[in-house]
């Protein structure tokens, strides 16, 4: 599946406003964590402006008033709103109902902003003319964070940053590991689909790619490397030109290859030999301490159980109930959704946010787009439904992105003919 050849400039110099400003927004979650890393002290007034940026930028989707080239069937307007709706009982079972209801409506503002925008440019742009803006885009944006690792560390000598001083390398090793890994199978799908314009330009695409796969190797990311090892298994194992025997032995070399470099004394991806270049050994991972103490509470409260305990609530509900003392958020998107929404939010959540937009994709674009899966790997060790989380940006951009791709698309002016035709239905 080819395209005709893009240069990432003059794509962005061709744009609506839209997209624009849904670029703007991506790179100004980027640059906030290394704001916040390296320069605390203006990450207070960049954090207003980025959240600024993000209401101007549903603000111009309502005065967007461009007409639709696309039939879009008008469905899914009531995800969202009943989305929030399913959080209402845990905000009046929570301790600060107001605190709580500010949280959400910071939440929702943000996933409605992009239910909008894709329901709009889904209206205007065909589907391949999608992905490669979010590929070109998304590989701009976490290209960053390599960029800064090597402006901090300008060489190819480190076999370890996992633990490293943030302040000094200007992120956390996790997110030079996610940036790396995504920026990577972005790469190779836009290499794959869409032809870059020049040699030297394929010559650079190319030469990334054994550099961002060391970023991912010494940042000790097990998350990135898991999310690269499922994509190229879900890769080979869809494509239909490729025997089941040597689908086999490609999944069975790639499990192999994980299991080898995970167990290699001295890269970072190895915790139980001192990976942390600074605590020698690693201690056991809190997150499953607090997974487990989310199990117990959840099971042993019918009430949290089905309604939750309210958005950004976790950390103090356990430590209220089982007397801990948890500093961080449980780092899974998913459990902390059960857990602050509820079953039956989560329920809806699991339908409408992961079951159709992935059915749709494993159905339509797995033999070509491997990037799509990583930000739902990545969110299962980490918080991403904040409008400022790391991967919050892919992770529903992609939702509502599949959401809306549906082979009922059709040009307007082919359903307005249909519409209109005067045409007999033959009787025959």
């Amino acid at each position: 599946m080819y395209y005709r050849p893009v240069h990432f400039i003059k794509t962005l110099y061709g744009l609506d406003k839209n997209w624009l400003l849904f670029f703007a927004n991506v790179l100004f979650v980027i640059l906030s964590y290394w704001i916040f890393n390296a320069l605390p002290g203006f990450y207070p007034a960049f954090k207003a402006f980025r959240i600024a940026v993000l209401l101007l930028s549903l603000l111009n989707l309502y005065l967007y008033k461009t007409p639709p080239k696309f039939f879009v069937p008008a469905r899914y307007g009531y995800v969202v709103p009943v989305f929030g709706l399913l959080f209402i009982p845990s905000i009046i079972f929570a301790g600060q109902p107001l605190a709580t209801a500010v949280r959400l409506v910071s939440i929702l503002l943000y996933i409605y902003y992009l239910f909008l925008f894709f329901r709009r440019v889904s209206e205007q742009y065909p589907g391949l003319q999608q992905q490669l803006l979010l590929i070109e885009i998304f590989r701009f944006c976490y290209l960053i964070p390599i960029a800064i690792y090597f402006l901090n560390r300008p060489s190819l000598t480190e076999i370890n940053i996992y633990g490293s001083d943030k302040a000094a390398l200007g992120m956390t090793s996790n997110n030079f590991g996610w940036a790396a890994s995504f920026y990577f199978l972005l790469t190779v799908d836009r290499i794959k689909n869409f032809p870059t314009p020049g040699r030297n330009r394929r010559f650079i695409d190319l030469l990334s790619l054994p550099v961002a796969l060391y970023i991912v190797f010494i940042s000790g990311s097990r998350s990135s490397l898991l999310a690269l090892a499922i994509a190229f298994i879900l890769l080979i194992f869809f494509r239909r030109n490729i025997s089941n025997l040597y689908k086999s032995l490609a999944v069975m070399s790639i499990l192999v290859i994980y299991i080898v470099v995970a167990g290699m004394q001295d890269l970072a991806v190895n915790r139980k030999r001192g990976s942390a270049s600074q605590h020698g050994r690693a201690k056991k991972e809190v997150r499953m301490l607090i997974w487990k103490d989310i199990y117990h509470t959840m099971t042993s409260d019918p009430r949290i159980l089905f309604f939750g305990v309210g958005p950004e609530n976790s950390k103090n509900t356990l430590n209220q109930y089982l007397n801990r003392f948890y500093k961080v958020h449980p780092h899974n998107t998913y459990l902390i959704l059960l857990f602050e929404g509820g079953l039956i939010c989560f329920s809806w959540f699991l339908v409408y946010f992961l079951f159709l937009p992935l059915a749709r994709y494993l159905r339509q674009d797995i033999t070509q787009y491997s990037y799509v899966v990583h930000p739902f790997i990545i969110s299962f060790f980490d918080h991403n439904l904040g409008p400022g989380q790391f991967m919050a940006f892919p992770l529903f951009s992609l939702i509502f992105l599949y959401l809306f791709r549906s082979e009922l698309h059709l040009p307007l002016s082919v359903l307005l003919e249909r519409l209109t035709s005067t045409k007999e239905l033959p009787t025959g």
